[in-house]
């Protein structure tokens, strides 16, 4: 019945702050974790340098593993896991 009650054009009377983390990996084991964000930093180092020979014109640069819409897209290479 309370919700029936709201206006349609309500809004909240306060504004949610915005958290600071945006954890891209999660787990119980601290272990894991620190591998996997290692694996994820490699991975970004990886492609970013791809995409920098990518954006200079060489077109058979290999991608690492993982990469997705590059492929798509442009049907670039990607190396294998």
């Amino acid at each position: 019945r309370l919700v029936l009650n709201q206006l349609p054009t309500g809004r909240p009377s306060r504004v949610e702050s915005r958290r600071g983390l945006n954890p891209r990996v999660a787990g119980r084991d601290k272990w894991k974790r620190i591998e996997a964000l290692q694996r994820l930093k490699r991975f970004i180092c990886e492609y970013r340098t791809a995409w920098q020979r990518f954006a200079k014109g060489d077109r058979l640069v290999a991608f690492p593993f993982g990469t997705y819409a590059m492929r798509v897209q442009f049907r670039v290479m990607c190396s294998g896991p």
